[in-house]
């Protein structure tokens, strides 16, 4: 999504402050002037309706991508696993199986795709919530909206088998615990995500 919309962004990356706070290891710059200030990939809504005036988030066009939570698990596992950039890919590699990575991610508690899309009430702050298993297709009512032409990168992939795989019916009912709050947000079930 990022690769696909970049030349209609914001780069806060390529601000000057921005750039000097990534060198001792601030991502982005949250407070200063208007202009220095953006959000990132993976800002959530309530940290852009901060970061921004009333009318200029009123009238964004404000959308986010979901995922399946069992098959999410899956595929940041193997993706982590198999970046040695990613600042924890050291801890994943030393974790014994994938059971330990869940009750990791559990006790980690960062995981959570409702806290990217709502208020601290729980109220929805986007206009279009599209998932990834549709992602073509939502895209292509976001892009329509917005009123660009952009195509579909495929970046960030990971290898393995169909995620169900993964679980034994004990892993897969502590997911639907743990991760409740998404499941029923947005509608979804243990089978119905793609690997």
């Amino acid at each position: 999504m990022t690769a696909a919309l970049k030349e209609f962004s914001d780069k806060p990356e390529e601000v000057w402050i921005n750039r000097l706070l990534a060198r001792i290891g601030i991502n982005v710059n949250w407070v200063g002037p208007f202009h220095w200030v953006r959000g990132r990939k993976h800002s959530t809504a309530r940290q852009m309706q901060v970061m921004y005036s009333n009318s200029v988030f009123d009238n964004y066009y404000k959308f986010a991508f979901v995922r399946n939570p069992w098959a999410l698990l899956v595929s940041y596992y193997h993706y982590i696993k198999s970046n040695q950039h990613h600042h924890r890919s050291k801890k994943i590699n030393n974790i014994d199986s994938f059971e330990s990575y869940i009750h990791y991610e559990i006790k980690r508690n960062k995981i959570n795709q409702s806290r990217f899309v709502t208020d601290s009430y729980g109220n929805d702050l986007v206009d279009f919530v599209g998932r990834f298993e549709s992602l073509e297709n939502d895209l292509s009512v976001i892009l329509e909206r917005i009123g660009v032409e952009a195509e579909i990168p495929h970046f960030n992939s990971s290898t393995h088998t169909d995620y169900r795989d993964y679980y034994t019916p004990e892993t897969a009912k502590l997911v639907a615990f743990h991760w409740a709050e998404d499941i029923l947000r947005f509608g979804y079930t243990f089978d119905d995500g793609r690997k």
